[in-house]
């Protein structure tokens, strides 16, 4: 191979590629075995495999044991520091969001919920349980304490899917700002059937408060997010630049 000739894997890959994005392998389909690959791109078997790899790596597909390879819909992205909500990134993409509601309950606040809220333990609030999805696909789990109990219509929320929505619509409150904090576990059997994970893969957890322009605190959420499906990005600016 001289200097200028590209590598067997890349145009294998790029055409794998090609047809994954054009709707040849569709979502939910499987590639062609090894086997069939090789004759068809006519190259060896290692070739195939580094190809393979890199489509992985790219979050395009996924090994099933026993299976083969599955094609798996591209990840949604989602910048930090933008203030769109789930909804509205989960749209922003081409995608269909979806609520499932878990429970609707007013309950007492326990340590950590109420610590984070800034009311004393035991006073109530509303708890909304939540499996949001997109185009049907489970992609993560949401549990949110609403300070005051505010009343959450199940049949409403769902037509409106957005929470934030919600509350804008039926009690005039935006919330204007959001404090994240961001961090990883393993996934858990239990965890696994919740979000429909068939693999083990890690799970992002977001905790956040929710505030409205005054600085009042409105919301603690508790979310588990699948990060085989959502990815995250952020921009980092040097100091003193707008």
């Amino acid at each position: 191979m001289n200097c200028y000739e590209i590598p067997k894997y890349l145009l294998v890959l790029e055409d794998l590629k090609e047809k994954i994005f054009s709707g040849v392998y569709k979502p939910g389909s499987f590639l062609p075995s090894e086997k069939e690959l090789e004759n068809h791109y006519k190259v060896s078997r290692s070739t195939i495999r580094v190809a393979v790899k890199k489509l992985r790596e790219a979050g395009m597909v996924i090994v099933v044991p026993g299976k083969g390879t599955k094609v798996i819909h591209p990840n949604i992205s989602q910048e930090l520091e933008n203030t769109l909500s789930f909804t509205q990134v989960i749209e922003s993409q081409g995608f269909r969001p979806g609520t499932r509601i878990l429970s609707i309950a007013k309950v007492p606040a326990h340590l950590g919920v109420a610590q984070r809220l800034g009311i004393p333990v035991g006073s109530e609030v509303t708890k909304v349980e939540r499996i949001r999805t997109a185009d049907a696909e489970v992609v993560s789990y949401q549990l949110s304490f609403l300070n005051p109990p505010y009343d959450i219509d199940a049949v409403e929320l769902t037509k409106v899917r957005s929470l934030y929505k919600y509350l804008e619509n039926k009690y005039r409150l935006e919330i204007a700002f959001v404090k994240d904090e961001i961090y990883a576990i393993p996934t858990t059997e239990e965890l696994s059937k919740l979000l429909e994970i068939n693999i083990p893969v890690p799970l992002l957890v977001f905790d956040r408060i929710a505030y409205t322009k005054e600085g009042e605190i409105i919301e603690f959420s508790h979310s588990l997010v699948r990060s085989d499906r959502i990815k995250y990005s952020i921009k980092s600016y040097k100091k003193g630049r707008l």
